[in-house]
């Protein structure tokens, strides 16, 4: 392979890699988007952003609005997610014990899985109240600063924890954890009382261990999320 080949391999790779960037950002923002703030947002020029918004219209993965000339995601990206997230293992063999715990509580149920930033969000039950309180799918959630994380940290790997003890711990809140042993001692409470409530956030959702979820998947540990109401639950035996 000569040198101007492998040049343009990793051109054509990082392309990919920001096409798909400025999707995740766009899907997230839950509202149209335009160059201007894409541009802004990943620091860089409008001509860049607008050629890879051209790619990802002509794929059907986004819609321009003619007439305000902004970007949303198109029912082919909904569809694609819709399809990724049932295809989880996890998903299915989470969402008797996600309905159980909501049906039982009366809570919206958010299901999600560890990776190296954080626990991202596969799976939402919704409640049946015309009001709930939840997390969108595909979100991620800091492992030291939520319920959900800190569920995976407790029970999930001892690597996962040291590694995240040796992370930057950022302040995102007055109420977040920033300090190591802190958080080990979080933790610590945590596997000792199944259920978690946010303790930086009181006001915030809060989240239990779903073991029957976690025996069928295996063992990567799920962390499933409601506001706190102050009482356990564990579902019933597979």
């Amino acid at each position: 392979m000569t040198d101007t080949t492998s040049r343009a391999g990793k051109a054509g790779v990082q392309a990919v890699e920001f096409a798909l960037d400025i999707l995740e950002f766009v899907a997230q923002q839950g509202a149209t988007v335009g160059v201007s703030e894409l541009a802004r947002a990943f620091g860089t020029s409008k001509n860049r952003i607008h050629r890879h918004l051209q790619t990802l219209v002509s794929t059907g993965y986004l819609l321009r609005d003619s007439e305000t000339e902004r970007y949303g995601i198109s029912a082919r990206l909904m569809a694609l997610g819709h399809a990724v997230s049932e295809s989880f293992e996890i998903s299915s063999a989470a969402r008797q014990v996600a309905e159980e715990l909501r049906d039982a509580l009366g809570h919206a149920v958010a299901i999600s899985q560890p990776e190296p930033g954080g626990s991202r969000i596969v799976m939402l039950v919704r409640n049946r109240s015309n009001i709930e309180i939840a997390v969108k799918p595909g979100s991620l959630l800091e492992y030291h600063a939520s319920a959900q994380g800190k569920i995976t940290l407790a029970f999930g790997s001892p690597t996962l924890l040291e590694a995240a003890l040796a992370s930057d711990l950022s302040h995102l809140t007055p109420y977040t954890i920033t300090a190591p042993e802190r958080l080990r001692h979080e933790i610590e409470q945590v596997r000792r009382q199944r259920p978690v409530h946010r303790r930086d956030r009181p006001d915030r959702l809060g989240a239990v261990h779903p073991r029957g979820a976690y025996q069928r998947a295996g063992p990567c540990p799920a962390g499933s999320g409601g506001p706190h109401f102050g009482q356990p639950w564990l579902p019933r035996a597979p």
